[in-house]
């Protein structure tokens, strides 16, 4: 007997990309140490950029498989918040590394960042964008 299964392919386009830039995540949470750098405020600074960068990429692409209307960017935002906060405490189990409430504050700030992107870039539209006729 031969099942079919039926792959709608704008689905697989929009969120393979999330699923991919979320095991990318995963795979570097997982490494022991990223960089090997002398002064201790460089490494922070890289560190910082990076998360910015990781959850700004997220959010972008989550927006984007969600086709991000304004109302459905709050999704996109817990949903990348949710992951943040599970890889901060994936990061508690690897050895040479913690979980941080100041890399959870850029994890979140660069979520709002991707999503405000989006949301500029492809002019999302608010509940209060919309003007009603009386």
């Amino acid at each position: 007997m031969r099942i079919r299964v039926a792959l709608n392919k704008d689905w697989l386009g929009r969120w393979l990309p999330v699923a991919i830039w979320m095991a990318v995540i995963f795979f570097l949470s997982a490494q022991r140490t990223l960089l090997n750098v002398s002064q201790h405020w460089l490494e922070d600074l890289i560190n910082s950029a990076g998360h910015l960068t990781e959850y700004s990429i997220l959010s972008f692409l989550l927006a984007r498989a969600y086709n991000g209307t304004r109302a459905r960017i709050v999704i996109v935002v817990f949903v990348a918040l949710l992951y943040a906060l599970s890889d901060e405490w994936h990061q508690s189990f690897v050895p040479g590394r913690d979980a941080s409430v100041i890399d959870l504050f850029v994890d979140a700030l660069g979520t709002l960042i991707g999503s405000v992107i989006w949301t500029r870039r492809h002019k999302a539209v608010l509940p209060h964008d919309v003007t009603s006729n009386p």
